[in-house]
């Protein structure tokens, strides 16, 4: 790609977390909301969407699961963008370099990357977020890293990405997910 790009990530479910990248790769804002209209209203102006998928992890599936995936369907469906799905395992393959790992340790890898919360007096670059906004930042990053050609060990996304750069967004609808 000749331009970097500008990447919208979305941590759906009950409470969805948002954030956007900009072009320098830098954090322009994100955050919580629990509506996702909201949410889709907020993505202007960005080439790609990063989605979390949702995966199961040999249990029940639960009503949060069930609307995170019913979420992913219609961001899906609503944006005339590539709409790209990482999952938590390909966050920890990205971020750690291998396949198990902790939400705090993402949290963390993202820190270490962008700069510290920070307090109310001495605030920094990540200030006021929370929860849902931090996956959301974590997709989004994979995201702009692996288009800008930092594949780590993600394989199956990477390959998606060559994908949609050889042939467009008709070839990458058939990669097999």
């Amino acid at each position: 790609m000749n331009t970097a790009p500008s990447v919208f990530g979305i941590d759906p479910g009950q409470t969805v977390g948002y954030a956007k990248l900009t072009k320098d790769g830098t954090r322009l804002w994100g955050g919580e909301s629990d509506d996702p209209e909201f949410v889709a209203f907020a993505v202007v102006g960005v080439d790609y969407i990063a989605i979390e998928g949702v995966t199961t992890q040999g249990g029940l599936l639960r009503s949060q699961l069930l609307l995170a995936a019913q979420q992913i369907g219609w961001f899906r469906r609503g944006f005339d963008l590539p709409v790209f799905e990482i999952t938590r395992r390909e966050m920890f393959l990205h971020f750690l370099g291998k396949v198990t790992g902790s939400d705090s340790k993402i949290r963390a890898a993202l820190i270490q990357r962008y700069g510290e919360v920070g307090t109310a007096k001495r605030q920094g670059p990540l200030y006021g977020w929370k929860g849902h906004a931090f996956p959301a930042l974590g997709v989004a990053t994979v995201v702009y890293d692996q288009l800008q050609g930092n594949m780590g060990r993600g394989k199956r996304f990477a390959e998606a990405i060559r994908t949609y750069q050889d042939g467009g967004a008709e070839a990458l609808r058939e990669v097999n997910w």
